[in-house]
């Protein structure tokens, strides 16, 4: 709240409330992502969450021009997480129409999305430990 306050312009407070209203469903499918089924809607979740973080940012452009290249640099950020995170997903369903072992389409896909939350949270927590 002290660093980006909410101005006349409420975009950015309802930005924030679909964010969290998104991290509550992340939450809710990373509980019953075992479930192939759900594993798809958690990781277009993870995407939904980083477009919205966009939008949220693209906002805060517009007000804090003296921070616009770190701005810039996390709407990238965010954009390559989200088109990697739909590539997953359409992936997942055209896998499915090639493969027709249902579990292996699951595996791999699990073992996508945890590789790369691992890499995208790593190469954040070394933004921030530099």
């Amino acid at each position: 709240m002290d660093k980006y306050p909410y101005t006349k312009n409420y975009t950015r407070f309802f930005i924030d409330v679909v964010v969290f209203f998104l991290m509550f469903l992340l939450t809710y499918f990373a509980f019953i992502a075992i479930n192939a089924k759900f594993l798809v809607f958690y990781v277009a979740n993870v995407a939904v969450w980083h477009l919205s973080v966009v939008a949220w940012h693209i906002s805060a452009k517009k007000e804090y021009q003296n921070m616009k290249q770190k701005i810039v640099k996390s709407i990238k950020e965010h954009t390559l997480r989200f088109a990697w995170y739909t590539l997953v997903v359409i992936s997942y369903f055209v896998a499915n129409q090639f493969i027709a072992n249902e579990i292996v389409t699951y595996s791999t896909v699990a073992v996508i999305v945890m590789i790369s939350i691992w890499f995208f949270n790593l190469k954040r927590l070394n933004y921030f430990k530099s």
